[in-house]
């Protein structure tokens, strides 16, 4: 593992260019990390990209994976990396994602975009971008999840790989609910998590909005091959979307 890597998980904290200290939180996991990373090295993407930077736990992960694919270019937005976040912490990442992903050695093979992802994507459409691997860690209610994942779509290859984080987040769970039914995706993988429908059932309905659990709705949960009780969830591309104008398919 990467000296940079090693160092975040182990102390918990990531120091800015100028000395300053920072506690990393909102970051995923080592089994995550090593979650994404067997995926990218699988796919060996020669064009990738991740919404969402942080203090970059997720990126030297991805980095690692890209480590053996020659030239990789690994697009990276997240519009928060030099100013605060508009969240109730207020973060400020003070630029600590790209310095470590030049204290890494890894500089040469991301590309920067410091703007929100809405704005970001489409750009990337118009410039005729194709992607084999995507990794959607952004703002996380359903209406920005579901567009990040319209213009990633747009993007991915035909047999490329999308992956949601925080699929036990109700509004990510919904989005992953809509691909499996909607779009012409499987899915290829998924890590199990101690998530709030487990350790916090009555806080998981109330996100939802719902007050109980019935027979039927707990059956639709686990349609699909999908589970509410997974952190993160691996799509693969089946085909280019065919469906009618008027689809529709409830989810």
């Amino acid at each position: 593992m990467n000296h940079v890597l090693t160092e975040l998980l182990e102390t918990g904290c990531a120091v800015s260019e100028n000395g300053n200290v920072h506690r990393i939180r909102s970051h995923i996991s080592k089994e995550e990390g090593l979650f994404l990373e067997r995926l990218v090295t699988e796919v060996k993407p020669t064009v990738s990209l991740e919404v969402g930077l942080a203090y970059g736990v997720s990126t030297l992960f991805i980095c690692q994976g890209l480590a053996g694919t020659n030239k990789p270019r690994h697009i990276v937005i997240d519009p928060n990396q030099f100013k605060p976040t508009s969240g109730p912490e207020h973060d400020c990442y003070e630029g600590i994602g790209l310095y470590n992903l030049r204290r890494a050695g890894y500089e040469q093979m991301i590309e920067f975009h410091d703007a929100p992802s809405h704005l970001a994507l489409p750009l990337l459409v118009e410039n005729d971008v194709k992607l084999d691997f995507a990794f959607i860690d952004g703002w996380h209610t359903f209406d920005f999840a579901c567009v990040d994942f319209f213009y990633v779509d747009m993007l991915l290859r035909p047999g490329g790989l999308v992956v949601l984080d925080d699929t036990d987040f109700p509004s990510v769970w919904k989005l992953a609910r809509f691909i499996v039914r909607n779009r012409a995706y499987e899915v290829v993988g998924c890590l199990p998590s101690a998530d709030v429908v487990t350790r916090h059932p009555l806080r998981w309905l109330r996100l939802n909005g719902t007050r109980k659990l019935s027979r039927a709705w707990y059956q639709l949960l686990h349609s699909d091959g999908l589970s509410p009780h997974n952190r993160c969830i691996a799509f693969r591309k089946a085909g280019e979307d065919t469906r009618s104008w008027d689809f529709h398919r409830d989810f």
